[in-house]
């Protein structure tokens, strides 16, 4: 939440977009309707921003979806 609504959003937006888009190309990720009574694994997002070399490298803003794996046990 803190990501989205800061200053620098539009980037944070920009790299969870390509974050989707890889996990698409690579078929990890299919977006689908679910049935009722069927078991839902929940997520997150996962941001970091790597540190470049100075005056050399910016630095980068790096994003993860990642499955909540625990909310699958029944």
């Amino acid at each position: 939440q803190e990501a989205v609504a800061c200053e620098d959003s539009f980037k944070w937006k920009a790299v969870m977009k390509e974050e989707m888009n890889s996990l698409r190309k690579k078929k990890t990720f299919v977006l689908v309707d679910h049935s009722a009574g069927q078991k839902l694994v929940s997520y997150k997002w996962l941001f970091k921003i790597k540190e470049g070399i100075e005056g050399v490298q910016k630095p980068r803003y790096k994003a993860w979806l990642v499955a909540r794996g625990f909310t699958q046990r029944a």
